[in-house]
């Protein structure tokens, strides 16, 4: 590790980092790897055709896209509470934008995006 451009003072001296930032080439790695120990003590197992997706006998699953989790309706509030046993869980509810679409969900769940 070196000193930042512009912030040189001379000594060759280095910044020591006490804890990883969010956004870290290793940071999405970690949480994997975290993420798996997890559901394996929950009981799901990892398919093999498809990392990202963890299942258990009983049928529940959850799938994984960077560090969002989407599950069957049936396993959502159990799996939350299981989480937040072993790290910290932040529910930002029903989602609302995302890619700067709109998002609109009726009484039925059907969704309509809006620009």
């Amino acid at each position: 590790m070196q000193q930042p451009q512009g912030f040189s003072d001379g000594t060759n001296r280095v910044c020591r980092l006490n804890k990883a930032i969010y956004g870290l080439c290793q940071a999405a790695r970690r949480f994997y790897i975290r993420l798996d120990e997890i559901l394996k003590k929950l009981g799901y197992k990892r398919l093999a055709a498809d990392w990202a997706i963890w299942i258990r006998e009983d049928g529940a699953f959850i799938e994984v896209h960077v560090d969002d989790m989407a599950d069957d309706d049936k396993t959502l509030d159990d799996v939350a509470a299981l989480f937040s046993e072993f790290m910290e869980l932040k529910d930002l509810g029903e989602i609302r934008d995302y890619l700067s679409i709109s998002m609109h969900f009726d009484d039925s769940k059907n969704v309509f995006l809006l620009s």
